[in-house]
């Protein structure tokens, strides 16, 4: 499927640079596809596209860096002067564009 992608694209997979991460996989098969790859395995918990995986989401601490980063978003805009309709229109626009 990798190579179908490059050869799809025209663009070339470093897998030096690339890392794996899985949850609830066995360790060996995880080290497996690691060696197959010549990845590296990444620990638990890690950041994928912002979001933290395989932390404890009861723990409080959990979804602080989302949290902040939505926060981020919208501190630069006016939230005073808009309407109650128009905050939640640009609260889901901004959740949206946060890959």
């Amino acid at each position: 499927m990798l190579r179908f992608f490059e050869i799809c694209y025209g663009l070339k997979i470093n897998f030096f640079k690339s890392k794996i991460g899985a949850i609830g996989v066995d360790k060996n098969v995880l080290e497996m596809f690691s060696e197959v790859l010549h990845c590296t395995i990444m620990n638990l918990p890690f950041v994928y596209l912002g979001f933290p995986i395989g932390g404890n989401p009861s723990k409080a601490n959990f979804r602080d860096p989302v949290i902040t980063k939505v926060k981020k978003r919208l501190s630069t805009w006016k939230g005073k002067t808009l309407s109650f309709v128009d905050r939640v229109c640009l609260i889901r626009f901004v959740l949206n564009v946060i890959p």
